[in-house]
């Protein structure tokens, strides 16, 4: 009786946040996209370079985060929420936010490591029970593109400029999380949990934000989703925003460490 007073009483609250239309939201969403390949293509114009939208730099990264986070805030005065009192609210609960944004961040880690050790004992079965042959395996991972196009970025330029590495820190790890939790839990979640039920909206919202990150589609579904119940359960961006940060963070150190 109890459990089922706790998921009306969530449901209350979501439904009681003010949403967005969808089509305005995905008009404004691609407006920002525009913004961003233009902004790109003043900067090659202006430093003489030719830089892919798709390209890992701190400079695609910085506009990407900037952009979006301008066109976020536009979306959300557009319903009439008060950022000043949001910022206000965030601020006075900063330490609690933050601890429970670690607790969050370390389940995360744990689900995910359960994950891939799932993932290796099927492999080693497979390959123990001759399905499969270890050598495909080996073959895959000694090849250069298994390296990945991010980590010889990392190697060839970011570690040997500290400048452009805490651009990039700042960027993953601080706007684009901003950005990307305002548009897809605060904004395009609640728009649907409008209109559809709880694991309907969270699917939904989380394959759109897998869909935008496209060289890692997977691993942004996973995160979407548990940052989608995280959202759900708590209603509180910025504990979203700091175990986005987080897992970001996470992320871009075991590239650094990979090709130490």
């Amino acid at each position: 009786m109890a459990g089922c007073e706790l998921k009306n009483f969530l449901n209350i609250m979501i439904i009681e946040k003010k949403s967005i239309s969808l089509m305005r939201l995905f008009r404004i969403y691609a407006a920002a996209g525009l913004g961003v390949v233009l902004c790109i293509l003043l900067y090659d114009l202006c430093f003489k370079q030719r830089t892919s939208i798709f390209h890992e730099s701190p400079a695609v990264y910085l506009i990407q985060g900037s952009v979006f986070l301008a066109a976020a805030f536009w979306a959300v005065s557009s319903i009439n929420i008060d950022l000043k009192m949001a910022f206000k609210k965030a601020s006075s609960n900063a330490g609690s936010d933050v601890k429970l944004a670690f607790k969050y961040f370390v389940i995360y880690i744990l689900v995910i490591s359960a994950i891939f050790s799932i993932i290796g004992s099927i492999c080693l079965v497979l390959i123990k029970t001759d399905i499969i042959a270890f050598s495909k395996f080996t073959t895959f991972f000694n090849k250069p593109q298994a390296i990945g196009d991010g980590q010889r970025y990392f190697h060839d330029v970011l570690i040997k400029s500290p400048f452009k590495l805490v651009v990039y820190f700042f960027s993953t790890c601080i706007l684009i999380p901003i950005e990307e939790e305002v548009f897809f839990r605060r904004l395009l979640y609640v728009s649907l949990r409008h209109k559809m039920i709880f694991w309907r909206s969270l699917f939904v919202s989380s394959l759109v934000f897998s869909a935008v990150h496209i060289s890692g589609a997977v691993t942004a579904l996973m995160a979407g989703l548990f940052l989608g119940w995280i959202y759900e359960k708590h209603q509180n961006l910025s504990v979203n925003i700091a175990v986005h940060g987080l897992i970001n963070f996470a992320v871009t150190a075991i590239m650094i460490f990979s090709i130490l």
